[in-house]
């Protein structure tokens, strides 16, 4: 008999590359550490300020007629100056929002509404962030009966946010909300990754605390 020979198979590098890659194929969703996780924007809800914007300029139009010659003939300087006004309130107002949005840090959580309202809250200072069910009208504006603060363009995927030390707000002068309400697109993402972050500065049960009876 033949002693055997010893047979050497080549791979194409092709295949030993997709073979090292298998398990990185897309669709794969791979845990990121915490301390890895630097900070997300969320938006809010903009169909609001749209509608605001539309409205706006619709009024912004009839007031250069009335301040034209044919009405209150106006000089060009008086006219131009109360449009000018008018034109930054709506700049402010209506299109500012839809430069800003909500956002998580690690160490802060940032609430926005356009350019005319921005809170930053330390995570520490947070007590609980937990899906709220209320049917609130929509604007910047505080409870009459009860120290909280709705900062809202929906009625929809509102979150509240609960503070261990109330704060205080120079556009409601100087009141103190101990709750936030604001609305987001994606709220239960939202709400999942500002727990995540208050994990770190929940205090931990005492061992003789956390024994069943």
């Amino acid at each position: 008999m033949k002693e055997g020979k010893a047979h050497m198979v080549r791979v194409p590098a092709h295949k030993i590359e997709s073979e090292e890659h298998e398990e990185t194929k897309p669709g794969i969703r791979l845990t990121v550490p915490e301390d890895r996780i630097l900070s997300r924007d969320f938006s809010y809800t903009k169909k609001l300020f749209l509608q605001r914007l539309v409205l706006q300029i619709i009024l912004m139009a009839l007031i250069a007629i009335l301040l034209s010659p044919v009405f209150l003939n106006l000089d060009l300087p008086a006219t131009a100056a109360v449009l000018g006004l008018y034109a930054v309130f709506l700049v402010v107002s209506s299109i500012s929002p839809f430069l800003t949005s909500h956002t998580i840090t690690p160490d802060h959580l940032i609430l926005r509404q356009g350019w005319y309202f921005k809170v930053t809250i330390p995570i520490e200072n947070i007590d609980e962030i937990e899906e709220s069910d209320e049917f609130p009208k929509v604007g910047v504006k505080f409870a009459l009966r009860q120290s909280k603060l709705y900062v809202t363009a929906s009625r929809y995927g509102l979150v509240r946010i609960a503070l261990k030390d109330a704060k205080r707000f120079p556009l409601a002068l100087g009141k103190k909300a101990e709750e936030i309400v604001v609305d987001v697109e994606q709220a239960s993402r939202f709400i999942e990754l500002g727990n995540i972050f208050l994990e770190r500065y929940r205090e931990p049960i005492p061992a003789s605390q956390d024994q069943s009876f």
